[in-house]
């Protein structure tokens, strides 16, 4: 068996901080399965995010908006929680969609997921892996969430 990793998550109620620890023995097989197709979308959204913010026209912007939309953007979310939620199952933790949509950041998760693909990595490799992830999930949590913030989702 692989080793087990501590994922802590902190989140506040009531205004309270609180920190929720999840101990992760397994990575199940559909995790490994469907992170890289979740990844790829990541990779295609950065990229039309980036050519936004060069964007020109209004023509250019809706062109932009119509990928977005193409690739499943609202999907992006549901494919990240179930990841999440494929990891908490398999190490038989109850998933709470509301808890995770109200207590823990868009960050958070991210980060949550990048522990799990780094559990069982190799170290001479992982480096250069993570490095590149944070990178790319950076852009989804910083850009993407900002431009969706702005124009009310679209």
């Amino acid at each position: 068996m692989s080793k087990e990793i501590t994922i802590e998550i902190e989140y506040v109620k009531a205004h309270i901080k609180h920190k929720e620890e999840f101990i992760i023995f397994i990575v199940p097989n559909r995790f490994t399965v469907d992170y890289p197709a979740y990844f790829t979308k990541v990779v295609q959204v950065i990229g039309l995010t980036e050519k936004f913010q060069d964007a020109k026209t209004k023509e250019d912007i809706a062109a932009i908006e119509k990928q977005l939309v193409g690739l499943g953007l609202v999907d992006l979310l549901e494919d990240k929680y179930n990841l999440v939620k494929s990891v908490l199952i398999a190490n038989d933790y109850e998933f709470d969609r509301d808890w995770w949509d109200s207590r823990v950041s868009p960050r958070d998760i991210d980060q949550f997921i990048t522990k799990c693909v780094q559990k069982d990595e190799n170290p001479e490799t992982k480096k250069k892996v993570l490095a590149l992830m944070g990178q790319k999930q950076d852009w989804i949590t910083d850009g993407l969430l900002g431009h969706l913030t702005s124009t009310g989702g679209r």
